[in-house]
Parts: structure tokens; C-alpha cells; sequence
């Protein structure tokens, strides 16, 4: 099963249900995943709002294809913002795994991977497709080629040179830190492009700014409120007073997200 679509939702029972496995292989981009969601009656705005995320990074220029080998699982990232957008994905999801399994029987991962492919990808959108057509041995000779570009400038690896690298990713090892980052990679990779958002785009957070209510006219309702929203922000153990979260969840009137964003700009090293 060298593909699957696995559509990111948060606290469900049974994620294997937003999973779509397809036999695909060969060259995958932007403009067939386009193709692919206006066959499923999506519009172009609703598209744009959608995030494909491949292999932790985000599939967002046009010109750049994809890989898709037969011996290796791929997954790609379905990032919905929109709740409503994501409801639509979720029955399209559950419609096209009732066609695979229409007993409604419990079916496992073989099954699935031997269903018929086009219920996910049908061949008119590859005739819509502009796609870059290679043979396998030119798209590893290109590769190739890439890797040997990349590599001319690098230093001629002795024993020498080795053994300071290794003490020093040795150390790197050690470090609690980069443990945890390895493992956030392995087990939830689409968490690195969700929390580049968080630090990155200062000028949206100023923009979006509100005007709002000072702390001594707020009623005690209104308090209540916005000291449950500095907890929630609390459970990330941030250097940051309770005086300061409150006042920036006043300022963004409890937008937890753009607050966030904004103490995390103010921690930027």
C-alpha cells in the first residue's frame, strides 16, 4: 500500500476511518491532488484552505512532483482548518470505504490495498493532469544527479573527521531534547508544519488584533473566562506570568491560537 490520505481530526474513536489507502505510484503533485478533490466537488476556495502535508513538508508549489516508489508507504497529511470543508472530506472518507467494503464487513489492511484503486483516484483527473511524464530510470538518474550536486563541496570524510562528528552527534544524542523531536518525526510529523505557524507570520498576529475590554472593567464572568483560557496555556509549561497570558487573551479577546503565537514571538530567542 504505497499511499494513503489520512485526514488529521482530533479525539476520534476509530482513526482508521479517515484513512484512504490507494495502490498508486508514480509522480503525485499539487495539480492532481487538485484534480482529485474538484472530482470530489470541491471548489477552488475550498481547496485553497486545505494543507496536503507529504513526508513533514508542505506540498504548496506547483512545479515540484513527487515520488511515489511501489516499494515504499507513503503518507499524505490532509490539514482541514475549516470545520465544515472537513465534515464534506469526512463523508467523501466514509463513502468511498463503504464502495470498498459495501457488507460492511471488517476488513483488513490486504483487503483494503487490493480494492479498486479508482474509487480514489479515477483516471479522468490524470487526463486533466499536466503531469511530467518519466521513465524510472530517468527519475532515479535525475536524482542522482542531485545528490552528486549536493555533495561536491563536502569535505573529503577521514578517519579524523569522523570521529569528532561522531563525538559530537554523540553528545547530540544524549541531549533529552532532540530525543523528543525524534520522536515527535517518527510518530507525528505534520506537528513540525502546525507549530511553524505558531512562530512564524508576526505581521497576521498584529493585524489581527482586537479592540478589547481593560482588565478592571471586566465582570466577573468575563474573568472566570479568560483565567480557564490562561490555564489551557499554562499546561505548556512557558516562562511567562499569569498577569502577561491574561492581558495578551484580553488583547486577542480569548483567541487562544493568536495568543499563543504572540508569547511565543516574545520568547523568540
Amino acid at each position: 500500500m504505497p499511499l494513503t490520505f489520512k485526514l488529521i481530526i482530533n479525539n476520534i474513536l476509530d482513526e482508521k476511518l479517515y484513512e484512504l489507502t490507494d495502490n498508486f505510484k508514480g509522480i503525485i503533485n499539487l495539480q492532481l491532488l487538485t484534480n482529485l478533490f474538484k472530482f470530489w466537488k470541491f471548489t477552488n476556495e475550498e481547496i485553497q484552505s486545505i494543507k496536503f502535508i507529504l513526508d513533514s513538508e508542505h506540498i504548496v508549489d506547483p512545479l515540484k512532483n513527487y515520488l511515489i516508489s511501489p516499494d515504499e508507504n507513503k503518507i499524505i497529511y490532509i490539514y482541514v482548518p475549516d470545520v465544515y470543508i472537513r465534515l464534506k472530506l469526512q463523508q467523501i472518507f466514509a463513502e468511498i470505504k463503504a464502495q470498498k467494503n459495501p457488507n460492511n464487513k471488517a476488513c483488513d489492511e490486504k483487503s483494503v490495498d487490493s480494492s479498486n484503486k479508482e474509487a480514489i483516484f479515477p483516471p479522468e483527473i490524470f487526463i486533466q493532469t499536466n503531469l511530467e511524464v518519466k521513465t524510472q530510470k530517468e527519475i532515479i538518474i535525475n536524482e542522482l544527479d542531485e545528490v552528486y550536486k549536493s555533495t561536491k563541496n563536502i569535505a573529503k570524510l577521514t578517519p579524523e573527521l569522523i570521529n569528532v562528528m561522531n563525538v559530537k552527534t554523540s553528545l547530540l544524542f544524549q541531549d533529552s531534547d532532540f530525543k523528543n523531536l525524534i520522536h515527535i518525526y517518527l510518530k507525528k510529523p505534520e506537528l513540525y508544519t502546525i507549530f511553524l505557524k505558531f512562530i512564524q507570520n508576526a505581521d497576521i498576529i498584529e493585524e489581527a488584533s482586537l479592540p478589547a475590554k481593560e482588565l478592571h472593567n471586566l465582570t466577573d464572568e468575563e474573568l472566570t473566562y479568560y483565567y480557564n483560557l490562561c490555564d489551557e496555556i499554562r499546561k505548556l509549561n512557558i516562562n511567562i506570568s499569569n498577569e502577561i497570558i491574561i492581558n495578551r487573551l484580553i488583547k486577542y479577546s480569548g483567541h487562544l491560537n493568536l495568543t499563543l503565537r504572540s508569547l511565543l514571538l516574545d520568547l523568540k530567542p
